[in-house]
């Protein structure tokens, strides 16, 4: 669940009274259930809060914090906080935006891997045309995972980020893809039973393609997926989509115990209002 709540009239930095703050809201939760092994049920929930000093101005402030747990097995597993902060400017077509993130991390079950993410973060997200739909984005991501013990497998480690996307109409169809790169290395040997020893490396690719489209006997049928309004000014009645996708990812490791691939395919509906 998104929800978008405008926070009244505001100058910003534009010097206009019509780009007012914002609070973007979300909120995510899952649970698996398993009849021949509960030791695999898992719970997720996760909550996230963005303040957007300007949305509509040509520079803001963005500054976020989420929270998310994770019960396996019917126990606490892991819980974590991030803070972020980034300073957006429009620039041309496209919005670019750089900042710093910072994350902790308790493991209920193993606290010997708990730690601390500190990083940068870079990105730019471009509209071309007002009137097109197609929009595309690039977002890098640089930073360190620090142990919280000495006795964490693999000790600090380096972890840098490259995540892409791209979304177009194509008649009542709305099709998007994202595409992730990533790149860890461990400062320590994660184990001497792994490989004698030696530092993981590991890099992870993965891609998801999306299409989605409004059904056409609910909500406001005669709206066309193409032409998104602002959050800030649509006043078109909510409306069911209907969205498939294809996933695909897979990690490659100097220590085969930590090589792994998954794909799968993914239904559902989604209501915008």
């Amino acid at each position: 669940v998104q929800h978008l709540q405008p926070l009244g009239v505001g100058g910003g930095n534009s010097g206009s009274a019509s780009a007012p703050s914002a609070l973007l809201l979300s909120a995510q939760l899952a649970n698996r259930s398993t009849r021949t092994y509960s030791k695999t049920h898992y719970q997720h929930a996760e909550l996230a809060l963005h303040w957007l000093q300007a949305p509509l101005a040509p520079a803001q402030w963005v500054l976020g914090s989420q929270y998310s747990h994770l019960r396996y097995g019917g126990q606490a597993w892991l819980s974590e906080w991030q803070l972020s902060a980034q300073r957006q400017r429009q620039w041309g077509p496209c919005r670019a935006s750089a900042g710093a993130q910072w994350a902790q991390r308790q493991w209920h079950s193993s606290p010997e891997l708990d730690g601390h993410y500190q990083g940068a973060i870079l990105s730019l997200d471009c509209t071309p045309a007002a009137s097109a739909p197609r929009t595309w984005g690039l977002q890098l991501r640089w930073g360190h995972d620090q142990p919280q013990h000495s006795r964490r497998p693999g000790g600090r480690a380096t972890r840098t980020e490259l995540r892409a996307h791209a979304s177009t109409g194509w008649g009542p169809w709305q099709l998007s893809a994202i595409g992730h790169y990533q790149i860890q290395r461990d400062q320590q040997g994660y184990s001497p039973l792994l490989d004698t020893g030696r530092p993981r490396h590991t890099q992870r690719h993965a891609l998801e393609l999306q299409a989605s489209r409004p059904l056409p006997w609910w909500g406001a049928a005669s709206t066309p997926a193409s032409a998104p309004a602002s959050p800030t000014t649509d006043t078109r009645p909510g409306q069911l989509h209907w969205f498939i996708g294809l996933q695909y990812s897979q990690q490659r490791s100097n220590i085969a115990a930590f090589a792994v691939r998954q794909h799968g395919i993914h239904t559902g509906l989604r209501w915008l209002h």
